[in-house]
């Protein structure tokens, strides 16, 4: 009551922002996996990704 919400409503806004972290948490594991393994041989460069006609 002292937020002025409900407490289901207060659960409801926490439970998805543990939710975004764990997502966060996931892809930024992800990502590192990446970045360690990408081989740049294999890779575009910017001309070629957005320039393509």
């Amino acid at each position: 009551k002292k937020e002025g919400i409900s407490v289901s409503s207060l659960c409801r806004d926490l439970i998805h922002e543990a939710l975004e972290i764990v997502e966060d948490r996931y892809f930024d594991k992800l990502v590192a996996e990446r970045e360690r393994n990408f081989n740049w041989k294999h890779g575009l460069t910017h001309q070629e990704v957005w320039n393509k006609k």
